[in-house]
């Protein structure tokens, strides 16, 4: 009876440590699909500001290249005024 008692007890520890074994083995993989969403979900955030990052430059170019086509066309307009002075300058002094 006795010994009955102590195999029937180290077959239930036996079941409990494979048990263990079992729960560690799939929290190691459950782990492993963490790790991997995080991994997908850092690598999504960078290709998204890096989207941004890229849409920004765009924008700042695109800006930019507006203020030089401003002032090309205020550089044409003082050049010309410039032109009319010193006709108008040259024709005041000698007439």
């Amino acid at each position: 009876s006795d010994r009955r008692k102590n195999g029937q007890l180290e077959e239930r520890k036996r079941g409990q440590r494979l048990f263990g074994a079992l729960l560690g083995t799939l929290s190691q993989s459950s782990s492993s699909t963490a790790q991997k969403r995080r991994t997908d979900i850092e690598r999504k955030q960078a290709a998204k500001l890096k989207a941004q990052s890229d849409e920004q430059d765009e924008q700042k170019k695109q800006r930019l290249e507006k203020i030089m086509a401003a002032r090309r066309k205020e550089q044409k307009k003082y050049d010309k005024q410039s032109v009319r002075c010193k006709l108008y300058m040259l024709r005041e002094r000698f007439g």
